[in-house]
């Protein structure tokens, strides 16, 4: 009896050393949110088979929580929880962010600066004004790429001073041969009376047949002298 008892008082020592260290691990139970320092929350969602512990790295069970934080699943087992389990989540969440940048995590991203905003949208709109002052240009005489430049700089106003002056002459960079308009004038065909051949109006023999036809109109190769 002396005996028992003594084994039972030693029993009882070694379980009053362990208690305190196992109780407050028992009673760290996983919460539903938790909020992190970077004013994100942390949401405890359902088990799934095949989740792994982050902190162990062995296979959890459906008791066991497991928390999305910017996109990311952080399961863990229950006995892994520790009483700043903020701070846990956090470090756990460090070891697969670089990995979850690649696969759809949510990144902090900077908003987008006013003044890069409103300096690309006075370049793009430069350049259709642009476009369409060096268009105008070309249609009324005036250098392309200077009323371009103008148009880039100045937008609706280079534009504006474009329209209010005269059209020049437009001339073809290596001149217009003498008897000949800028646009040479297009006729219809005539038909042979023999053999109905299409040919030109100014043809003086039919490409078909080769039979005499009358000219209606002078060609141009002939106006210019090079018949």
């Amino acid at each position: 009896m002396l005996l028992a008892g003594m084994l039972t008082a030693s029993f009882a020592m070694q379980q009053s050393r362990q208690t305190p260290s196992q109780a407050s691990k028992a009673e760290t139970q996983a919460p539903d949110a938790v909020v992190l320092s970077n004013q994100s929350t942390a949401k405890r969602v359902p088990y799934k088979p095949g989740d792994i512990c982050l902190a162990c790295n062995n296979p959890i069970h459906e008791h066991d929580p497991v928390y999305l934080v910017n996109g990311q699943r952080i399961p863990i087992h229950q006995q892994e929880v520790s009483e700043d389990l903020a701070g846990q989540l956090q470090k756990l969440l460090g070891l697969i962010q670089p990995r979850g940048a690649f696969i759809g995590a949510q990144q902090t991203q900077r908003a987008l600066s006013s003044v890069w905003f409103w300096s690309g949208l006075y370049i793009l709109i430069g350049l259709v004004f642009g476009a369409i002052c060096s268009h105008r240009a070309l249609q009324t005489g005036y250098g392309a790429l200077s009323w371009f430049l103008a148009g880039l700089a100045f937008n609706v106003v280079a534009f504006a001073v474009l329209r209010m002056k005269p059209k020049r002459e437009v001339l073809a960079p290596a001149g217009i041969p003498p008897g000949l308009g800028k646009i040479a004038a297009t006729y219809s065909p005539e038909a042979c009376v023999k053999c109905g051949t299409l040919n030109h109006p100014s043809a003086s023999a039919c490409s078909g047949c080769g039979a005499k036809l009358e000219p209606k109109f002078s060609s141009e190769v002939a106006r210019v002298g090079l018949d």
